[in-house]
């Protein structure tokens, strides 16, 4: 056995815990670390989004004319399909598989940062952002799902 725990190839050991290192090309791990690194971007793509977001704020109440009222939907609008779902997004990855709601989940998000960006007036700029909430809903679950695989 190897010091990191690996079996030597056509070398059978008496431990039960021992695992053959499995590798795809150049003695990568297969897929481990990529999955983790695809998965640590998604997440930060919400947490850009919102960090952004916040900075922005006095900038899009200029330019869009925007009320305070709006401006609080803006923000909490994401957050509220979020928080209200956030258990249902779990359920629907278990249904409908935890890839393919991620997936589509990044997908979605990122045509619903496009329409919050090209977004001429204050009330479509919400709409979007619950559209976000929404896909963030499904795809938080996956998101920590995929890190433990």
């Amino acid at each position: 056995m190897n010091r990191d725990g690996t079996c030597l190839p056509n070398v059978p050991h008496p431990d039960a815990g021992c695992r053959q290192k499995q590798t795809a090309g150049l003695g990568a791990p297969s897929g481990g670390g990529w999955v983790l690194a695809g998965t640590i971007l998604a997440s930060s793509m919400a947490f850009i989004d919102g960090s952004a977001l916040g900075v922005a704020l006095p900038a899009l109440q200029a330019d869009m004319c925007a009320t305070g009222a709006q401006l609080l939907w803006i923000v909490n609008g994401y957050l509220l399909v979020l928080a209200a779902l956030i258990l249902e997004g779990g359920a629907l990855g278990d249904r409908l598989g935890r890839k393919r709601v991620f997936m589509t989940g990044i997908s979605i998000f990122t045509l619903a940062s496009l329409a919050c960006g090209l977004s001429p007036v204050a009330n479509v700029l919400i709409g979007a952002r619950v559209v976000q909430g929404f896909v963030r809903m499904a795809r938080q679950p996956s998101d920590y799902a995929a890190g433990n695989v």
